[in-house]
């Protein structure tokens, strides 16, 4: 529920998103004439930049190598035979991985797969405490290969499919990049160094697709009778790289090779540039990628403000219903539905955790009959905003959602507080 100030704020940030990412569309002016003086050095430079994980798994305890160390491998865990040495057996939980929807980044790994599955399977997932989808997800089936940015529910979320597969029993690496723009478009997939064809499945996220602590699962379902799935080599780099970088994390050689070519391919070349020398146009992708965590920062606060804090006075009161429909939303039964269940409705979840508490607990948390009107400010404040979240979290699952009712009789207000000021 926004706020008048939180309103205007993400207005003014959905203004300046568009201008943010049509800067980087171009090239900086001065950009031209600095490749060429880069490359018309007797050995130009080249390193790959922005590493901000990287582990090998050839060590007993494999540990992240990367220049500022964040991520680890929690125990426990199996290694088996990999690519180069020893690689990452299915199942695995690493910590502090940073893919989520609030930045740009490149998820590298070499892949053996044990078998394809007939229904989409998570290789890599992350998920709430209460078991909701969130952050980061890829899936592999017979069908295709599905990546996601979800946050808590499948309607929430950017993701995209490919028809394109690693073939099972025989190593392949891949490389999934998002630029960071909220968008599906912005998800990107390369297997063995090639682009890969995707179709968008849904494009709107609403707020930060991440989950709490950088925590990722890798896992795939073992047959008996077949080796597991391993992964190899896993790097996650802070920004999606160009071609000729992908390449050269598939074979250590592609970069160097490039510069040193008899005939190079100046346009490979020139996108690395861009990419890894041009300070220009490094800033202009910081700055677009910053505008649009701007505007999914202040749609995640908009979901956080307590009843009483979005409360307008009555002058300024609107009819409702005050939450517009949304934009692919038809004015009809199916619109309003899609209203209802909408996750940056605040209504819907408020009614419905009022409605069960009354009925359980014989409390009415809104000080009028009419508990559907959401600009009452409720008898317990923290007590309807805790257990309307709760709703949300648990993706309107009954049985949880009435879990959290019975845990929470009338007198444990006093533990919502403190609950509230704890987080």
């Amino acid at each position: 529920m926004h706020t008048p100030v939180q309103r205007e704020a993400l207005k003014e940030a959905l203004a300046k998103e568009p201008d943010a990412w049509a800067a980087t569309e171009t090239a900086p002016e001065t950009a031209t004439a600095n490749f060429a003086a880069w490359f018309a050095e007797e050995t130009p430079a080249v390193e790959i930049p922005d590493l901000a994980v990287a582990f090998a798994f050839d060590e007993a305890e494999p540990g992240d190598h990367s220049p500022a160390p964040v991520a680890r491998l929690r125990a426990p865990f199996a290694l088996a035979e990999g690519v180069q040495g020893m690689g990452l057996a299915a199942p695995a939980v690493f910590e502090g991985l940073p893919p989520a929807s609030d930045r740009a980044f490149l998820l590298s790994f070499f892949l053996k797969l044990s078998h394809l599955p007939e229904h989409p399977t998570a290789l890599f997932s992350a998920q709430t405490e209460q078991g909701a989808p969130v952050g980061f997800r890829l899936d592999i089936s017979t069908r295709g290969l599905e990546i996601a940015l979800l946050k808590g529910s499948a309607t929430n979320c950017l993701a995209v499919d490919a028809l394109t597969l690693p073939q099972p029993g025989h190593w392949h690496h891949l490389a999934i990049g998002y630029d960071g723009s909220r968008q599906a478009k912005g998800l990107q997939l390369w297997i063995d160094a090639k682009p890969i064809p995707l179709t968008i499945v849904h494009d709107e996220l609403y707020g930060i697709a991440r989950v709490k602590g950088g925590e990722m699962r890798f896992q795939f379902p073992a047959l008996e009778e077949l080796a597991p799935t391993v992964i190899d080599e896993l790097q996650v780099y802070r920004d999606v790289l160009s071609e000729i970088e992908i390449a050269h994390l598939r074979d250590g050689r592609a970069l160097l090779e490039a510069v040193r070519d008899e005939f190079p391919r100046e346009d490979l070349l020139f996108n690395y540039y861009l990419r890894s020398k041009s300070q220009a146009a490094r800033s202009n992708r910081q700055r677009a990628v910053s505008a649009s965590n701007e505007v999914a920062t202040l749609q995640d606060t908009a979901l956080l403000v307590p009843v009483a804090e979005a409360t307008p006075s009555p002058e300024v009161r609107p009819t409702l219903p005050f939450y517009p429909l949304p934009l692919t939303a038809d004015p009809d039964r199916l619109g309003f539905a899609q209203w209802l269940f909408d996750d940056r409705n605040p209504i819907t979840p408020r009614v419905m955790a009022a409605r069960l508490y009354q009925m359980i607990h014989g409390v009415n948390l809104l000080p009028e009959k009419d508990i559907s009107d959401p600009w009452q400010v409720p008898a317990d404040p923290a007590l309807l905003d805790y257990l309307a979240r709760d709703v949300l979290v648990k993706d309107w699952n009954l049985r949880g959602i009435l879990r959290t009712i019975l845990l929470h009789p009338p007198q444990a207000s006093s533990v919502i507080n403190a609950v509230e000021e704890a987080i």
